[in-house]
């Protein structure tokens, strides 16, 4: 039963549309010649609805209003348009009332919304019906004939797509379900879960708790809550991870175990926030460490009442362009602090949105940080203090700040890393850069690895350390000749001016039609839902979710795109190519279409298509984007727009600032600092010679032009800051592996050995440290992958049980003695010999997550067989939580009968579980553990 009212609306042409005759009484006073002899309907109504109301759409003005007291229709017929539910209990009649235009009568506001209902129209079937509806429903109208005429229907719902989703979505939230995709996700998972585990979820007596959920010690703030908002594709993510150097993963590792405490605190680990400068020359991978220590991040720490705006992790850079780089928003706009003023109020109602905003709050991540002053960090530090309502550091908010600080400084100094000066509290507190940051510095250079003699010029120029021979093969690069390479390049320049300057030049150059296409701003006003403020022309496209005013497009222009458009298909912020082709009419410039043909031949691949002509094969189509962004206008508090426009701009010439932290296979560095701008001549700062020629991966691609060695500046301060660093701040990270003699084992749940074994095995500690590998949930029936053909040294011996096991050792410690048939119970057990002197039993188990049974009997039985002489260890994912008594209860026999005590105490699972177990009778040496970005275990 329902107390809600449903509305039924006609849509579709007017000659389809379902009508009722007037009353007889009505019909009979009029003129026999009299066509007028339906009653209204709501549609008809809502096209006389009142000047008020111009914003609001059909749908929500069919569920917002009914008839009211109308002469020549009789109640009853009215009553028909609504169609109470059984159920339905009468409330009191709302007292506000709306007057029709042309005498329509008047409409009464309902106390509470119905449920609008309308015929359906299948997209595939009937395209422009489907699009119709969409129009009549959710874009305001006035004249429906005007609206039947605006074919085709798919066009004009694609000019107003974004204004139209938005009432969609209040009334069909569901519309973008694509069922065949669910239907998909359906045959998979019944094809990779058994239909005895499924059994357990739908049949009482085999659910496993039925303890009271208080004897399970959890901390209620760290009740993880899953949900999907991951910025990259889960592949994409493991592959970022995979391709890490041995410095990139030390940190990652740190950040790792940083997490699992953060979520799951340990009686006796000090697990503070961390205040952490990675840093490192260019083209060392900074920024890919970042993105990858974000994404792991966001994934891991989720909080019970955590929503989609409420993030765990914030991404910030200094600027647009390097915040744009790493998926994130400027370090101001994130956290509203002033650019001017010195002032850090805040109206109440911003302090509370920012509150809850940032309610789950953990780590904030700062890129480029060489470009911030230490007022700015001052600022942040009591933004976050004031937010949290925290007297620690940054509010307790842990601070990851990326960057070089000998490349760009500050436009306004002093450096990051500079004492304050005054008399403040502050400053007799001191530099709070150097009292809590530590250093993590990579040295291995990524971006020039293919040019090893350009990676060490570079590294000497960054210090100031050139040699002679390192000069003369830079002036070599002055006036280079270009004309033989065969892609295109961007030239980089000291200003926007100059820019500016280069971009006109090379579009003048081209003979093909200029398009000049300005963007659209809308913003979904709550009472008349029409756009009613101005973005300015000059604003930064960082400051408008990086999409332009206004671009020139034209064929054979470079083009750079300025939105990750599709990660996984190397479809990213900075991809640069050619515009081949345009397909953009005048009417409806925004619904064009403009074919790329990008410089990496790997970029938009799904996309391309090879039913084109021949020349636009190898072409990206590339649409309009409409993205949100939270602008201020001068006056008035921080509103939610939206801008449409082509998510690029002229990419010909761009400044040495905006190219910071991309890279180019082939560019030419402008240095001339001779010509007039806006702001008159414009010095080479310190840092910038070395930003701009670090761009570049090889020699062979750089150019210069009007260089000389006087213009390559090193920021002594900074330099002098990093030795310190160097010799006094840096960060003490400790693997859990190294904290051993050498002689260990590993037990993992891989979660799939197939996809994962390669994953496991790029952390060198592991088979540095370890002699025996123990994996459970293979999931192999018969390796294809063995580990061997990773490293010869090791061997693998797969168990193909319902879930897979597999047990690993170094062939040059292990010897197999003897191995043992397990019936009855997945497992796996040995008698091996380490190095020649200590042998032992080593007996590896999986069990599913399920009602217990008599599953500990069986493996007393099982293990009844094995030498009581031999030091016994037992291990494998049990799925019994051990932070529950009657769990701890179910292995007390086991225990006494073979001598074991369970050694595993700390939360192995990320949700929150002591689950993979090891026993053990005879050491008292206590487990430790460290994370995987690819399995919830430890």
């Amino acid at each position: 039963r329902s107390n809600t009212d449903v509305v039924y609306i006609p849509t579709g042409p007017k000659k389809n549309q379902t009508r009722r005759l007037k009353m007889k009484h009505v019909l009979d006073s009029m003129h026999e010649d009299d066509e007028d002899i339906y009653a209204p309907i709501i549609v008809d109504k809502y096209a006389k609805k009142p000047d008020q109301l111009n914003g609001m759409c059909l749908a929500e003005f069919a569920s917002t209003y009914k008839h009211t007291n109308v002469d020549d229709i009789d109640p009853e017929s009215v009553e028909s348009y609504t169609a109470p539910v059984s159920g339905h209990v009468n409330v009191p009649c709302s007292s506000i009332i709306i007057k029709l235009k042309d005498e329509m009568g008047k409409m009464r506001k309902r106390n509470k919304p119905c449920v609008p209902r309308w015929h359906s129209v299948s997209e595939l079937k009937d395209p422009e019906g489907h699009y119709l509806r969409l129009l009549q429903l959710y874009l305001p109208w006035r004249n429906e004939e005007e609206l039947l005429l605006s074919k085709p229907y798919k066009n004009t719902y694609e000019e107003y797509q974004h204004e139209i989703e938005l009432n969609r979505q209040v009334y069909e939230p569901y519309a973008d379900i694509d069922y065949a995709d669910l239907e998909d996700n359906a045959n998979l998972t019944s094809s990779s879960d058994s239909d005895e585990e499924d059994y357990s979820f739908m049949n009482p007596s085999l659910l496993e708790c039925t303890e009271d959920v208080d004897d399970i010690p959890n901390t209620p703030s760290s009740v993880p809550y899953r949900r999907a908002d991951l910025s990259l594709p889960t592949n994409v993510f493991y592959d970022m991870c995979a391709s890490l150097n041995d410095e990139q993963r030390e940190l990652l590792n740190y950040v790792l175990l940083w997490c699992h405490y953060s979520l799951w605190p340990q009686r006796d680990i000090e697990n503070n926030s961390f205040h952490i400068f990675l840093t490192g020359g260019a083209g060392v991978g900074k920024s890919h460490l970042t993105i990858a220590i974000a994404e792991y991040c966001k994934r891991t720490l989720k909080y019970a009442g955590q929503n989609l705006d409420q993030p765990s992790v914030c991404i910030t850079a200094s600027t647009g362009k390097a915040a744009s780089e790493i998926g994130g928003t400027t370090l101001h706009s994130a956290f509203r602090l002033p650019v001017k003023s010195k002032s850090l109020h805040l109206k109440d109602s911003e302090l509370q949105r920012l509150r809850n905003k940032y309610k789950f709050l953990k780590v904030a991540i700062i890129d480029e940080i060489s470009m911030i002053n230490n007022k700015v960090l001052a600022m942040l530090d009591k933004r976050l203090q004031l937010l949290f309502e925290n007297d620690s550091d940054f509010g307790g908010i842990s601070i990851l700040a990326v960057g070089d600080l000998l490349q760009l400084p500050p436009v306004c100094p002093p450096d990051i890393f500079a004492d304050p000066t005054g008399t403040t509290y502050s400053t007799l507190a001191g530099s709070l850069w150097k009292r809590l940051f530590k250093l993590v510095e990579l040295t291995k250079i990524v971006r020039q690895a293919s040019d090893p003699q350009f990676a060490q010029i570079l590294s000497r120029i960054r210090e100031g350390n050139q040699t002679e021979e390192d000069q003369d093969v830079l002036m070599a690069l002055n006036n280079k000749e270009i004309s033989s390479w065969t892609q295109g390049c961007v030239k980089l320049f000291l200003t926007n001016h100059l820019a500016g300057i280069e971009n006109s030049k090379a579009l003048g150059n081209l003979a093909s039609q200029k398009i000049v296409v300005r963007c659209k701003d809308s913003r979904r006003d709550q009472q008349t839902g029409v756009c009613d403020i101005d973005v300015p022309e000059s604003s930064s496209i960082y400051q408008t979710a990086n999409l332009p005013h206004e671009v020139v497009l034209c064929v054979g222009a470079r083009f750079m795109l300025t939105v990750n458009l599709d990660v996984e298909d190397k479809l990213i912020n900075g991809s640069l190519g050619t515009i081949m082709h345009l397909q953009i009419s005048d009417q409806y410039p925004l619904n064009g279409i403009i074919f790329i043909k990008f410089d990496d031949p790997n970029a938009g691949n799904s996309l391309k298509n090879n039913r084109l002509p021949e020349h636009l094969r190898d072409c990206v189509p590339i649409k309009s984007k409409a993205l949100e962004f939270d602008f201020r206008p001068k006056s008035g508090r921080y509103v939610s727009m939206v801008r449409r426009q082509y998510p690029g701009i002229l990419a010909h010439a761009i400044t040495i600032h905006k190219s910071q932290g991309s890279t180019y296979e082939y560019m030419v560095a402008d240095m001339n600092n001779n010509v007039e701008g806006k702001k008159g001549k414009s010095g080479v700062k310190m840092g910038q010679a070395y930003t701009a020629l670090s761009r570049c991966k090889t020699l062979e691609g750089l150019a210069l032009r009007n260089f000389d060695m006087s213009k390559v500046k090193v920021n002594k301060p900074a330099l002098k800051e990093m030795e310190r660093l160097r010799n006094h701040g840096k960060l003490q990270f400790v693997h859990p592996l190294q904290e051993g003699n050498g002689n260990s084992f590993s037990l993992l749940n891989i979660r799939s050995w197939a996809l994962h074994i390669d994953h496991f095995l790029l952390d060198p500690n592991f088979l540095q440290k370890c002699f025996i590998f123990c994996f459970t949930e293979t999931h192999e029936v018969e390796s294809r992958r063995d580990i061997n053909c990773f490293n010869g040294d090791w061997t693998a011996i797969h168990k193909a049980t319902a879930h897979g096991l597999a047990f690993c050792y170094n062939q040059h410690k292990i010897t197999i003695l003897q191995e043992y048939d397990m019936q009855g119970i997945e497992a796996m057990a040995f008698h091996v010999m380490y190095q020649g002197n200590l042998d032992f039993i080593i007996m590896l188990v999986y069990r599913m997550p399920g009602a217990v049974h008599n599953f500990v009997d069986i493996l007393r039985d099982q293990m009844g067989c094995l030498p009581k002489d031999k030091r016994i260890i037992l291990l494998g994912d049990f799925n019994l939580d051990q932070r529950n008594e009657s769990n701890i209860a179910l292995f007390s026999e086991l225990q006494r009968e073979f001598s074991l005590s369970q050694r595993s105490n700390s939360t192995t699972q990320i949700d929150g579980g002591i689950l993979d177990l090891v026993f053990d009778n005879q050491s008292s040496t206590q487990v430790s553990f460290m994370p995987t970005v690819f399995s919830d275990h430890c």
